[in-house]
Formats: structure tokens, sequence, C-alpha cells
């Protein structure tokens, strides 16, 4: 019999592969199999962000934590938010969602991943643009709203 052992990191992509069915279920994974596709590389790219934020942020040698934060901040985030800045510059149709033409988990991922980042929006006026279209949606804007406030 295997043993499943979960770890912060293990447990997130669970997290993210049971958000990523209930998009499948719900309709926002995408319209066809290509725009599927483009949904879950733009999460993966999200996934790949937090995991280095967070290997950053609970590293406890102090020495190793600066050199995870720069190469947060000099690789991975330029790297993987100029990707996605030219994935919505791209998506001529989709009038400011990074794929096809309606809300898919890839925006919400996306606008998860800035709110942690909110530094940034001005480097990336495509991404800031993208996080005002999809907090404004109605239900959306109600969430945000009514949502508890964490630290996290």
């Amino acid at each position: 019999m295997t043993k499943l052992v979960f770890t912060k990191k293990k447990t997130e992509h669970i997290f993210y592969c049971i958000i990523g069915l209930r998009g499948d279920l719900k309709g926002l994974d995408g319209k066809n199999n290509i725009e599927k596709l483009q949904t879950d590389v733009i999460v993966e790219e999200c996934i790949q962000i937090r995991e280095d934020q967070f290997n950053a942020h609970f590293e406890k040698d102090e020495t190793i934590k600066a050199e995870k934060q720069k190469k947060l901040t000099e690789t991975t985030l330029p790297k993987i938010l100029g990707f996605i800045e030219k994935a919505l510059s791209e998506n001529a149709r989709g009038n400011g969602f990074v794929v096809g033409n309606q809300l898919t988990w890839a925006d919400l991922a996306l606008i998860d991943t800035m709110e942690r980042l909110p530094d940034l929006l001005a480097k990336y006026p495509k991404i800031s643009a993208h996080k005002k279209l999809v907090e404004g949606l109605p239900k959306l804007a109600a969430y945000i709203n009514k949502r508890p406030k964490t630290d996290l």
C-alpha cells in the first residue's frame, strides 16, 4: 500500500488540482482543448510564483532566504509576469481575459497571485487591467467584499 505524505508543496498542488476539477465541472477551464491547455499553463505559472514566494518566506537560514528572494524578484517574477503580460496582449479576442473570451480559472489564479504582489502591478499594465476587470465582475466583487481578510 502506498502512503501519501503531505507537505506544503504537495498540499498546494492537490488544492489546485481540486480547483481545476471544479473549474472543469463549472466550465471555467476553457471552451476547447487549446484553451484548456492554455489555462493549465497560466495556472502552473502562478503556482510556480507561489512556490517561490513560500520557499523564500519560510526559509529559516537568512542567507538562503535572501538568495531565494533574489531569485524570485530578479528571475521568476519578471519571466512569468512578462509571459502572462504577453499572453494578455496576444489574446485580442479575450476582452481582457487571459484565455479565450470568458472567465477561466487561470484568471482567478492570476488575480490571487497578484493580490500578493500589489507593488508590481504598475510594471505590468495588462495584468493590472486584467485584475480590475476580473475583480469587477459582480459575483466576484461581492465575494471579495464579504470574505474574511487574512495575512496570506
